[in-house]
């Protein structure tokens, strides 16, 4: 089905240039000839992103008039995605932390002033589920984080299956915190590599 509700117009601009102008395979330069307009919809309004791209112009590099993106674009929005990364941030601390539904992160969003459906709440929701999962499977970051202190509170946590009376005992599941901070969730059989087994 085709789009038919236009997009709110930018109320914000930003402009980005990538910071390396010699090429990252050759060390050639890289010049700035083309540019690329983007809209991303964030907490503080909605954002057009003006892109300077540089590419290479040595015939030998393997990156041969690839395009080079600003660095900092990716601080702002996921590749391809119409939402930045705060609203993502925003919709995963309003469902988990403060344990909201959809419609009422929705309703919240826009509230805001963020024009989003709740179809594309639960879309963003799973970049959300994503992410958390790639910084928590990251054994690196846990063995730092858990260096310095001596001791690692272990908790179980309740979660009750939404199956009708069959299940009448909610599944148990292996939780590691450290105070302010979730570091590992075994949940429902999907248990990360960092969780104790």
């Amino acid at each position: 089905m085709a789009k038919t509700a236009k997009s709110a117009e930018p109320t914000l601009t930003r402009d980005l240039t990538p910071d390396r102008t010699a090429c990252p395979h050759c060390g050639g330069p890289m010049t700035a000839d083309d540019a690329n307009r983007r809209t991303v919809h964030t907490p503080a309004g909605v954002t057009r992103l003006n892109l300077t791209i540089r590419r290479c112009h040595t015939p030998a590099c393997v990156a041969h008039k690839k395009p080079y993106r600003p660095e900092a674009e990716g601080a702002v929005a996921l590749p391809r995605h119409e939402f930045g990364l705060d609203v993502i941030a925003l919709i995963g601390r309003l469902r988990y932390v403060e344990h909201r539904s959809v419609p009422e992160v929705r309703t919240h969003l826009v509230g805001r002033g963020v024009s989003v459906s709740e179809r594309t709440v639960t879309n963003l929701l799973d970049r959300y589920d994503e992410r958390l999962a790639v910084a928590l499977a990251d054994d690196r970051r846990l063995r730092k984080v858990l260096a310095g202190q001596g001791r690692v509170i272990l908790g179980i946590d309740g979660l009750q299956p939404d199956v009708g009376a069959l299940h009448k005992n909610p599944l148990l599941t292996p939780v590691i915190v450290q105070p302010g901070r979730l570091l590992c969730n075994s949940s429902a059989g999907r248990t990360s590599p960092e969780c104790p087994s």
